[in-house]
């Protein structure tokens, strides 16, 4: 099994109250030496040959990474999160720029709420899935030879690796449009319920 990737905080992340300077809650993330995850990102790209398990080593380091990156992030903002989401319970919306992009950063992924890449890989998907749905298609008129047979199974094959990926990104472009009603135009909060409720979910989703 491989080892786990070396972050090497020296010092637990802790989060700093609400009302503390500017970028209280993203200044935490300075106890990350990262350089160290990314030399063994750069060093197993660098050595991946033509065979799969080299990349498969790869995707493990970058899996992990992800994994331990996301772990940091909710133990370094879960308590400001917690606290954020009984202020909007109560109705508060006088929200600081920081509490907004804490918002942001559980709910959609994304602090800085800006995801044009994402659209833009959600038409790619589309449009791929669309190329082999009409390739497909030219072989939906008859009987299939053995050739043609083995052409189809790999045109399922990829429409199977398609359908999961336009799945997880039309939640997520859901969960982002719903983010951006609740706040209204400008970041103005316009429903603190829903976001409440989506916050919750977050922060909950065993309780789904």
């Amino acid at each position: 099994m491989a080892a786990p990737l070396p972050f090497a905080t020296q010092q637990k992340p802790t989060m700093r109250s609400p009302g503390d300077e500017p970028g209280a809650w993203g200044d935490g993330f300075n106890v990350l030496n990262f350089a160290r995850v990314y030399k063994e990102l750069e060093s197993l790209y660098a050595s991946a040959g033509r065979d799969p398990e080299s990349f498969r080593r790869l995707q493990n380091a970058v899996e992990r990474a992800d994994r331990e990156l996301s772990a940091m992030f909710q133990e370094m903002t879960r308590d400001y999160a917690d606290r954020l989401l009984s202020r909007l319970r109560c109705g508060e919306d006088d929200l600081s720029d920081e509490d907004l992009s804490l918002l942001r950063a559980w709910i959609s992924g994304d602090s800085r709420g800006e995801d044009g890449a994402e659209s833009d890989s959600l038409l790619d998907r589309l449009g791929e899935l669309q190329r082999t749905l009409g390739a497909l298609a030219d072989f939906g008129s008859g009987h299939l030879s053995l050739q043609n047979l083995n052409r189809v199974r790999a045109l399922l094959r990829r429409s199977r690796h398609l359908t999961p990926e336009i799945a997880g990104l039309l939640e997520r472009a859901e969960t982002v449009r719903r983010l951006d009603e609740a706040l209204g135009a400008g970041g103005k909060l316009v429903d603190t319920a829903a976001l409440a409720e989506l916050l919750h979910q977050r922060l909950h989703p065993e309780l789904e």
